[in-house]
Formats: C-alpha cells, sequence, structure tokens
C-alpha cells in the first residue's frame, strides 16, 4: 500500500508565488533606476521628443519637412519636431515656444533649425541652430537646458533675454537681461571645435567674425564689448524685431524695457525711445567742415528734426520715413557751426506727430589757423552747391574726417583692452593709428576697429594720444586725433 503523500493547502503555495512576484517587481524597479540615471550618457533613453509650438504667423513664413525635402509655407498656429526648419521672408515674423518654457522671436529674413529637442524625466534639452538672421529668446525656468548655435558661436544655459545675430560677416550675441555662456567655435577643425568660453552679462554684448576666429588662432583675443542697456533697446536689430509687430509682443511678453531717463509721457512709453547719435556717441571733436553727425532712431520715426543752439528746429529733408538712420551736416557755410562748443537737439517724430525725448550732440570745432570770418570765394569763381540732409555744400564733395565712436575723448579706463570703433567716410582704402595700418580693414569698408592694452605695447599707463587716419582711393588723409587715460587698479 502505497503512502499517501502529505496533503497541501492554497496558503502552501501564495508565500513562494508572493516571493516570484516581490522579485519580479524589484528587478523592475532597479532597471527602471538604472536607465534613468544613464539617461546623461544615452539620452535616447527613456526620453521623449519634444517639441516647439509655431506661433503669431505674420508675413512669408515657411517650414522645412525633412521627409518631404522641401519648405512648406504655413499661415497659421503649427507644432515643429526636431529636424524641422522656419524661416521668415522680408515680412516674415513668428514666435517658437518650447516645452521648456523658453519662447524664441523670430524676425524678418532669418532661419532657424530645430536641431534637436528632449523632454525626459529628468530633464529638458532645447537645441537650435541659427543659420541666418536674427532672434530674440526668452529662455525658460521649467529643469531647461537651452543651447543654440551660429557658424561661430554656440550659447548655453542663458538666464533671462538675449539677442542673437548672425550673418555673412559674423555673428553678434547680446544680454539684454541676465545673461549666458558663449563659446566660440572653430568650424575647420573638428578635433579641437571649441576655442574660448565667455560669460556675458546683462548689458554686455560678445561679437565675433571669421576675421577675429583666425587672429584668435594665432593669440589674439575676442573683444567682449560692453554697452548699456540704453544703447541695445536702440539698437538696429533689436528695434527692427520688435517693431511692427504687435501681436507677437502681446503674445510672448517680450516688450522692450525703456530707459526711465528716456520716457516723457504715457504716450511715449514703450514706443518712442530716444535717438541715438552715433557719431563720437554725441562728444565730437572737429578740426575741417562740414561735420557730419549721423545716428539712429525707432523706425517708427516718420520725420528728425535737429536744432542747431537756441536757433530753429530744421527738419532733415534727406531723411527717409521709417528708415531707421539720420545724418546731419554743421558747417559755418551753412550758419550752424561756429569756432568752439556748439549744442545741438535731436527731436523725432511718429506719422501721428508724437514726438520722442531729445537727444543732445555737442560738436567742439577748432580749426587750426583760421579766423570765425569763412574764407572768401573769388569773385570771378561760381562756386558748386550740392545738397546733403538739406542743407547746402559749397565745394562740392570733400573727403571727410574719420570718426571714434568709441572711447570718448578724456575718457579713463582702469582695465585693458581698451577697444576703438569707428566710422571713415566712404571710398577710404586704408585706416591708421599711430601709423600703424589696421590689417583688418579692408578696402571699401566704412567701420574699423583697434584695441590697445600694454601686452601689445600701444597703451601705457597714464594718458596716451591716438592719431587715427583714412587715406582715400586717391590718396587723400584726413586725421582725427584724440586722447585717453589708462590707470589701472593697483592690486592688493
Amino acid at each position: 500500500m502505497n503512502p499517501r503523500p502529505p496533503y497541501r493547502s492554497s496558503k502552501d503555495y501564495l508565500l513562494p508565488f508572493l516571493i516570484i512576484i516581490s522579485i519580479g517587481i524589484i528587478a523592475a524597479l532597479l532597471i527602471r533606476l538604472l536607465s534613468i540615471m544613464g539617461e546623461d550618457e544615452d539620452s535616447n533613453s527613456l526620453a521623449l521628443s519634444g517639441k516647439a509650438e509655431l506661433s503669431a504667423v505674420a508675413g512669408g513664413i515657411e517650414v522645412y519637412l525633412p521627409a518631404a525635402q522641401a519648405w512648406k509655407i504655413t499661415t497659421e498656429s503649427a507644432n515643429l519636431n526636431p529636424g524641422e526648419m522656419v524661416r521668415s521672408d522680408a515680412s516674415g515674423r513668428a514666435v517658437l515656444t518650447f516645452e521648456d518654457g523658453s519662447v524664441v522671436q523670430l524676425s524678418n529674413s532669418s532661419e532657424l533649425q530645430i536641431v534637436d529637442l528632449r523632454n525626459s524625466i529628468s530633464k529638458k534639452e532645447v537645441s537650435l541652430k541659427l543659420t541666418k538672421g536674427v532672434v530674440l529668446v526668452n529662455a525658460g525656468t521649467l529643469n531647461a537646458d537651452l543651447e543654440i548655435a551660429t557658424a561661430f558661436l554656440k550659447l548655453k544655459n542663458p538666464d533671462g533675454k538675449f539677442l542673437i545675430s548672425t550673418d555673412e560677416k559674423g555673428d553678434v550675441a547680446t544680454a539684454v537681461a541676465g545673461g549666458f555662456t558663449a563659446t566660440v567655435l572653430d568650424s575647420q577643425n573638428s578635433n579641437n571645435s571649441e576655442l574660448k568660453n565667455f560669460v556675458v552679462e546683462a548689458g554686455q554684448t560678445l561679437e565675433i567674425s571669421e576675421r577675429r576666429v583666425n587672429l584668435l588662432r594665432i593669440g589674439g583675443e575676442i573683444d567682449l564689448v560692453k554697452t548699456t542697456p540704453a544703447e541695445i533697446l536702440n539698437s538696429k536689430n533689436y528695434l527692427a524685431l520688435m517693431s511692427g509687430a504687435t501681436e507677437t509682443v502681446e503674445t510672448t511678453n517680450l516688450e522692450a524695457t525703456p530707459n526711465p531717463d528716456e520716457i516723457t509721457t504715457d504716450a511715449e512709453r514703450d514706443t518712442l525711445p530716444a535717438p541715438l547719435v552715433v557719431t563720437g556717441n554725441g562728444n565730437i571733436t572737429a578740426v575741417v567742415e562740414p561735420v557730419k553727425v549721423s545716428g539712429k532712431v525707432s523706425p517708427k520715426i516718420a520725420k528728425v528734426e535737429v536744432v542747431a543752439g537756441d536757433g530753429e528746429a530744421f527738419a532733415l529733408s534727406k531723411f527717409v520715413a521709417e528708415s531707421g538712420e539720420w545724418s546731419y551736416n554743421a558747417s559755418r557755410t551753412f550758419e550752424n557751426l561756429k569756432v568752439g562748443v556748439n549744442n545741438f537737439t535731436v527731436i523725432g517724430y511718429d506719422a501721428e506727430g508724437n514726438k520722442t525725448p531729445p537727444a543732445n550732440f555737442q560738436i567742439n570745432f577748432n580749426p587750426e589757423g583760421v579766423t570765425e570770418t569763412p574764407t572768401e570765394i573769388p569773385e570771378t569763381t561760381t562756386p558748386v552747391v550740392t545738397e546733403t540732409d538739406g542743407i547746402p555744400q559749397v565745394g562740392g564733395e570733400t573727403f571727410g574726417l574719420p570718426e571714434v565712436i568709441e572711447p570718448l575723448d578724456g575718457a579713463t579706463f582702469t582695465t585693458a583692452p581698451v577697444r576703438f570703433e569707428g566710422k571713415v567716410p566712404a571710398g577710404t582704402k586704408e585706416v591708421l593709428v599711430n601709423e600703424y595700418k589696421l590689417s583688418s580693414f579692408t578696402a571699401g569698408e566704412t567701420s574699423w576697429i583697434y584695441n590697445a592694452d600694454p601686452k601689445y605695447e600701444n597703451l601705457k599707463v597714464g594718458e596716451n594720444e591716438f592719431e587715427i587716419v583714412a587715406v582715400s582711393e586717391t590718396g587723400d588723409k584726413s586725421s582725427l586725433t584724440i586722447k585717453i587715460t589708462y590707470s589701472p587698479e593697483e592690486e592688493e
């Protein structure tokens, strides 16, 4: 007789079953934990592809679809995916909003590529490439990791608002509010593509071009140009981006913050900033005439007037409405310039007649070996009279003076390098500073830059004098001299 097997109740099977289930749950949790910890090493692990919302579409906007390898015109809001691009024509504007909270405002004639978007459990990432044009970016704060690159720059970890533009000449990145880390790129060296890093703070601008990258390779320095918020908010790029985009501004809350000193009435607030005087930053020294002064205004301005001293307002007849740029000539022949200090006021008006706060500039005119009386023209000579900005110019065209936008004459600096920036007349073949020919200047250009630094042996402690000479294509020369003082702070 076979022995009877022992009796087993259902409880005897429950415990092993629960143990097996528990082991499975623990194993699954461990796998999940390891995958999350490995996201930084493999960004595809448990990471969902994010999207960008295209909105506030105005003018001509097109989206590039990689699958179709074609551009598609869009007139309404849409969701964009990684790999897709958006571009605007001369009248186009749009806004891109990302899942990390970042907002990118695309200006006209611009093109932006969405390189990659990540929307994982641990963090959100946005990677963009600006191939041409201008964008204004408000960085998100929701566990964000934002990066935007151009041909020469890569901006990372921005905090606040910044403006970046790129074209065939180079890149300009401005921290309007907050700041960012900028890396200078070398597209020709795949083994070492990152050349130098900068921390750019609010009110600072980083400029880079192919010519300066070449200088950097041989030991030169990239210039970190300090500006003021007013100059940023009155800059051509910023004004062009913000003008004519009421819907965009209201949608993204990216309105410019005006300088309090430039606000006069509620009607003018946020709409008509004071004109900007570019030439000499409004402090001009001249020895020959006519003296040409140029500047910028909001694109909303339809008329610009200049008042010389206590005289009557003179409307610039050559000013093009909504162009954003103005110029003015002063001369004793025009009876708006005298030997010594001359004060001027500039005011702009929009199409409705609203006026801007006034901007002032000063010309210190000290010609050598001349008197207050203009040179008499022989009776047998009939002067040639042309018109420039509504003011007659006797004697036809002349090769004008070079201009120094910065630094101001007589300024004192405690740090180096000291950056010089200026303008030269059209037709300039070369520019010399203290007999040094600027290798970065190309014949035909109208802008020049120069750096003074003790290590370049062109800046010493105390007063320094710099003579800027412009040489025309025919060999004519004109010059301007300014003085600055270098007084470095003593190290403790």
